[in-house]
């Protein structure tokens, strides 16, 4: 390894201690400390600042060394991996208050295929199908939802949003047979839209 790394002239240290190795990167930088770093440097989410944020996001390329599935990486890639979903469901709330609807489904997909078990996010995006009178996706991401919590973990989803479901779903298909026009149900504050 120390002829591989002298070989390419980087800037890291080989070194033995307690019956182990330990690399010392000098100056080379470690994508993984530039984008923590960047996350725990940058302004709050806001509108003037989605741009920062959607560029953080950008920079975020999976688990961490998830090729590998390293045991003793999996803390860290776990804090990593929360990290990224805590910070791309605050820009999702931000395009959602804003009412950039197509914007916030975008990363609620993207967070869908990376976390499918996370309730949250079937919830937002059939929200959003609701606003925008897309029944059958609201009963397509239910469906969906229902399928995966009992396929994978032997459960259903939860009796909150089972109600929800109930009660908005069923009203609004009953609304759509008289030609009654239907609300809209959005738990955040929809106002600046």
């Amino acid at each position: 390894m120390r002829v591989v790394i002298k070989q390419l002239g980087l800037d890291i240290q080989v070194k033995y201690q307690d019956e182990g190795y330990r690399l010392e990167q000098g100056s080379v930088l470690i994508d993984v400390d530039v984008w923590e770093q960047g996350i725990r440097s940058a302004p709050p989410v806001a509108p003037e600042t989605l741009h920062q944020h959607h560029a953080l996001l950008d920079l975020y390329r999976g688990d961490y060394l998830g090729d590998h599935r390293y045991i003793w990486a999996e803390s860290e890639r776990e804090r990593l991996s929360m990290m990224w979903f805590v910070h791309a469901k605050q820009v999702v709330d931000c395009h959602m208050q804003l009412g950039q609807y197509t914007e916030a489904m975008l990363l609620l997909q993207q967070l869908q295929e990376l976390y499918p078990y996370v309730e949250d996010i079937y919830f937002g995006m059939m929200k959003i199908h609701v606003m925008h009178g897309n029944l059958g996706e609201v009963k397509r991401q239910y469906e969906r939802l229902t399928f995966t919590l009992q396929q994978e973990l032997g459960v259903g989803p939860s009796e909150a949003l089972h109600t929800w479901y109930e009660q908005h779903f069923n009203g609004i298909r009953s609304q759509l047979r008289t030609g009654e026009e239907p609300p809209i149900f959005c738990s955040i504050d929809c106002s600046r839209r």
